[in-house]
């Protein structure tokens, strides 16, 4: 495992800070000089310990998580994702703990880099893989820097007078509500997941299924280009190699050879059935499951798990075929349905396996309602 030390970093950012508040408070050249010479060493100072000292220790992985010693630093429900990380320093396994700080494996190569990751059931083949992107750290160290700033100037005061309370309060309030406008309509992560892309921020998010992606490409360091099959453009800003490993991952999963289950799917998508009409969709649906062997097309409950994970299948398919299977599914297929969901980027195809997994539909609950209204939005998504 390696362990980062970022005090120069730290440092350095201190330093910048510190120049840029107390200039506010100054007058003249003396103002011009503080900010130049010490914000410039401090962001020198900052640049130059980047990165962080880097250093090896030896890390083992058991059923609590990863511990150096006999002391788990990483306990495994921290763990969200991970991903493998391609530098010049070598190959790396970058694993995503949320708020809590990443964790870095070092690996000799992309087999034990895999190897390392399905030891922490991180397989970003079986889990929805997470980049965080650089503007929600940006933003937040924008707003605090402006509101610090100006606070501090009317504080102090101007001209001999201090500003009121309520002349403070709106001077607070107006710096902070531009930033945090950004920061709410800015993406602050990439979520890559078996059935596509979820591009998320404060405000709005948007998913984009893998069958809508025409390519996925790397621009420029950490700028990474989604392109849709209707010529959209979708922008993601992370670090570089996250760019890079996201692209990979999106570029596999729309480049994967077709599973063959055009067939199926076409049995499952929504007919006769009206606009507003799920729950015919369903009894539909869950009809197939008593036939022998599901005489509408020839396809056996194989064929439905690979509509689930297929790349090329759409969400409204993909909880059409999970409705399938759980209308006689055993306790471990509710579970292998609960591990599909997991793997979904997309919140509402998420939900409605989840709540097939669940056993929605069961005698004294309404999980039929809740589901019979995801499948009717699924299907609204699908035809838009």
């Amino acid at each position: 495992m390696l362990r980062r030390s970022r005090i120069l970093r730290n440092v350095g950012l201190s330093v910048a800070a510190v120049a840029c508040a107390v200039s506010f408070l100054l007058h003249g050249d003396l103002r011009l000089m503080l900010f130049i010479g010490m914000g410039g060493m401090g962001v020198f100072l900052a640049l130059l310990g980047l990165d962080g000292s880097v250093r090896e220790v030896r890390a083992s992985i058991d059923a609590a998580g990863i511990r150096v010693g006999e002391k788990v630093v990483a306990a495994r429900h921290t763990i969200r994702a991970g991903w493998i990380e391609r530098s010049y320093a070598g190959t790396r396994v970058h694993l995503d703990r949320g708020v809590y700080p990443d964790i870095e494996l070092e690996a000799a190569d992309d087999a034990e880099a895999g190897t390392l990751l399905r030891a922490v059931a991180c397989d970003p083949s079986q889990t929805v893989v997470r980049f965080p992107s650089v503007y929600r750290f940006v933003t937040l160290a924008v707003s605090a820097g402006m509101a610090g700033q100006l606070c501090a100037r009317e504080l102090v005061g101007r001209d001999g007078r201090h500003a009121s309370t309520p002349q403070f309060l709106l001077l607070f309030v107006t710096c902070c509500f531009w930033p945090l406008v950004a920061y709410g309509f800015r993406p602050r992560e990439m979520s890559v997941g078996a059935d596509g892309v979820l591009v998320s921020g404060f405000l709005r998010n948007r998913f984009v299924p893998y069958a809508e992606i025409e390519s996925a490409v790397v621009e420029s360091v950490g700028k990474l280009v989604l392109w849709t099959r209707t010529h959209d453009r979708l922008v993601s800003r992370m670090s570089g190699p996250a760019a890079e490993a996201a692209a990979e991952l999106i570029e596999s999963a729309i480049t994967s050879p077709h599973s063959g289950s055009e067939a199926v799917r076409l049995q499952l998508r929504r007919e006769g059935e009206s606009e507003g009409d799920a729950g015919a969709w369903l009894a539909r649906l869950r009809s197939l499951a008593s036939l022998e062997p599901y005489r509408a097309v020839a396809f056996g409950r194989d064929a439905l798990w690979r509509v689930v994970d297929d790349p090329g299948a759409t969400g409204a398919e993909r909880a059409a075929a999970a409705v399938v299977l759980g209308a006689a599914a055993t306790p471990a297929e509710r579970a292998r349905l609960r591990d599909a969901a997991a793997r979904m980027a997309s919140p509402r195809v998420r939900v409605a396996i989840e709540r097939v997994a669940a056993g929605a539909g069961a005698a004294g609950d309404h999980g039929d309602d809740e589901l019979a209204m995801a499948m009717e939005a699924l299907a609204a998504d699908s035809a838009a």
